[in-house]
């Protein structure tokens, strides 16, 4: 019987065989591995070079791009990557980190900036205002409602303090005689969401003065601003929620400090009661001489083709220019918009104001926002004159009662 083939390994196998089946322990193969990738180059660790050997053979690297070529300052990062150059998506990676880093800073820096540029102009504006002198009338004035709809009772009084014998017009200004204070120019400035509007009260409107004999309704801030605000309560029955007064001296600081008033005259006028002058026609811009000098204006004279011609209406020709003057005092000071600008101005006119002790900061924010979006209307009170006890008066007419309904009068 021919012998059996026996598989590899059995016990039958030969010596020989045994021995060729013994692994080189003195010369091990390396394993096969597939040539390295340029990603691969990235992602390896940086080559070990064993002590024992003479010479080490380097790893094959990738030529390196002009962004990898290392530069003196890159010692750092180089020793980071195993003396290599770190990959360029690496090193845009670091340069956008750097500047991440700076953008909270500048954020931050913005930020401060804007709040010194809020609150700074908020303080300055509430240590003015709470410099300017206050009259206790509170308890006279009227509760604003909750619409936010009120009526401004605005006083320029004829009081001479302040003005001396050095100020320009002076003379026509201070007058002789004339003692004491009277309210020269009143006005009822009406604040509404819907539209705001101006009324003159005319000097020489007769009404009785606070409860008791008739007078001149300029006579009544004689009594006291109560007495004022009283009248104009229960007479023309007008709320009023705030009072503000401004003297001649206040009157002319307040010109000076915007720099003048632009006006428009169709002929040049003049009137030598109150010193006006003004030769040319057209826009003009009023100084405050010449500014105290309009409003006071009760023989306001036009130059017409060469004849002079004396305003008839007197004194209601005076109330309607005290409104165009007033219109565009408010429109030059509520057209500037830099809040350190307007708490310089403000600072300027703090001594020459006097506001009720009603009256907060807030509030006259409030006001002012609302007469920023559009320059009050002017509105004519009717008006006649008449003769009672030997003087010269007005009284009101038909058309009247509309026109106060206007201002709240019920």
């Amino acid at each position: 019987m021919a012998p059996t083939n026996s598989p590899p390994g059995d016990g039958q196998s030969s010596f020989r065989d045994r021995i060729a089946r013994i692994p080189d322990l003195e010369r091990p193969e390396p394993p096969t591995q597939p040539a390295p990738s340029p990603m691969d180059w990235e992602q390896a660790a940086p080559p070990v070079v064993r002590q024992s050997a003479p010479v080490a053979r380097p790893t094959p690297q990738p030529s390196p791009t002009p962004l990898e070529q290392p530069h003196a300052p890159q010692n750092a990062a180089l020793a980071a990557h195993g003396g290599q150059a770190p990959p360029a998506h690496q090193e845009f990676e670091a340069i956008g980190s750097r500047k991440r880093r700076r953008w909270p800073f500048v954020v931050g820096l913005v930020a401060i900036i804007g709040v010194l540029l809020l609150v700074l102009p908020l303080f300055l504006a509430r240590r003015t205002f709470d410099s300017v002198p206050r009259v206790p009338v509170a308890e006279a004035l009227t509760v604003v409602p909750e619409s936010g709809t009120r009526n401004i009772l605005l006083v320029g009084t004829d009081s001479r303090e302040g003005i001396d014998g050095s100020t320009e017009n002076s003379d026509v200004i201070l007058g002789e005689g004339i003692a004491g204070e009277r309210s020269d120019t009143i006005m009822i400035l009406r604040v509404d969401d819907n539209g705001s509007r101006f009324l003159s009260l005319p000097r020489d409107l007769w009404l009785p003065i606070n409860g008791g004999a008739e007078q001149r309704i300029n006579t009544a801030i004689g009594q006291g601003p109560e007495a004022l605000i009283n009248t104009v309560q229960s007479e023309l029955r007008i709320p009023i929620s705030n009072y503000v007064q401004v003297d001649l001296a206040g009157f002319i600081d307040v010109v000076d400090a915007i720099g003048g008033v632009d006006i428009t005259i169709e002929n040049p006028v003049f009137d030598r009661n109150s010193g006006l002058d003004l030769p040319t026609a057209g826009v003009v811009t009023l100084d405050s001489t010449q500014a105290l000098a309009w409003v006071r204006s009760r023989t306001f004279t036009e130059i017409i083709d060469g004849q002079p011609v004396v305003d008839p209406t007197s004194d209601l020709g005076r109330v309607q220019r005290q409104q165009e003057f007033m219109r565009a005092l408010l429109n030059k000071v509520l057209d500037q918009r830099n809040p350190l600008v307007l708490n310089e101005l403000a600072s300027e006119l703090s001594g020459a104001l006097t506001v009720d002790d009603q009256t907060s900061l807030s509030e006259a924010t409030s006001i002012a926002n609302t007469l920023r979006s559009a320059i009050p209307e002017s509105v004519v009170l009717p008006t006649l004159p008449d003769t009672r006890n030997g003087n010269s008066v007005l009284v009101l007419t038909d058309g009247a009662p509309e026109v106060l309904a206007l201002f709240g009068a019920q």
